[in-house]
C-alpha cells in the first residue's frame, strides 16, 4: 500500500478540453503521478506525468487538450501513483461524457423539386437521416458521415406527392432533431 492519500480526483469537460484535478495528503516516498486516458474504459495509456510536491497537502491539475479529436462520447481518466521504489497503484476512474451538439435547418420550406438539409455539428459523427410522409412511408433513410462544422445534404423530391413530411436527424452521439416540412 502506498503512503499517499488521494483525497479527491475529478475530471470535467471545459471548452473541448478535459480538466483533471486532484488533492492529496501524506505523499512521503512518492515519486510521481501518471495521468492515464482510455477511450474504452479498459485499455489505459499514460498521457502525462507530474512529480510530487512532498508537502502535507497538495493540489494538482492537468489539462488534456482537444478531446473532440478522439471521436467518442466517453473518455475515461485515472491516476497511476508511483512511489520511489517503483510500486504502483491506480485511482478510481473518472468519466467525461461528450455530447455532440447538432443543429438542423431544412430549406426551402415549403419545397417543390429538392430539399436541402444544413447540419451544423460540433464533432465528426455518423447520423441517420430519415424523411417520412404523414402516413409513415419512408422517402429517405440513409446513414451519413458528418464532419465538424456545417454539412449540406441534398435530396431530389420531384417525384414525391404534395403534402407534409417529417425530416429526422439521429446523430450517433447527440440529440435527435425533427422538422416538419411541406411539399407544394
Amino acid at each position: 500500500m502506498l503512503p499517499v492519500r488521494l483525497l479527491e480526483f475529478s475530471a470535467i469537460s471545459q471548452q473541448n478540453n478535459a480538466l483533471l484535478t486532484w488533492r492529496t495528503t501524506n505523499e512521503q516516498n512518492m515519486s510521481r503521478y501518471n495521468i492515464q486516458r482510455s477511450l474504452n474504459g479498459k485499455s489505459f495509456i499514460t498521457i502525462g506525468s507530474t512529480t510530487v510536491k512532498n508537502l502535507f497537502s497538495n493540489y494538482y491539475t492537468y489539462t488534456d487538450f482537444n478531446i473532440d479529436q478522439y471521436h467518442t462520447n466517453k473518455i475515461y481518466y485515472r491516476l497511476q501513483q508511483v512511489d520511489n521504489d517503483g510500486k504502483q497503484s491506480v485511482s478510481k476512474t473518472e468519466i467525461i461524457t461528450i455530447s455532440n451538439k447538432t443543429n438542423l435547418i431544412v430549406s426551402p420550406n415549403p419545397f417543390t423539386n429538392k430539399l436541402q438539409l444544413s447540419v451544423a455539428s460540433d464533432n465528426e459523427t455518423t447520423a441517420i437521416v430519415t424523411i417520412t410522409n404523414m402516413t409513415g412511408a419512408v422517402m429517405v433513410n440513409n446513414k451519413v458521415n458528418l464532419s465538424s462544422g456545417t454539412n449540406t445534404l441534398n435530396y431530389k423530391t420531384a417525384s414525391w406527392p404534395s403534402g407534409e413530411y417529417i425530416v429526422k436527424l439521429q446523430p450517433m452521439n447527440g440529440d435527435n432533431k425533427s422538422i416538419k416540412v411541406v411539399k407544394e
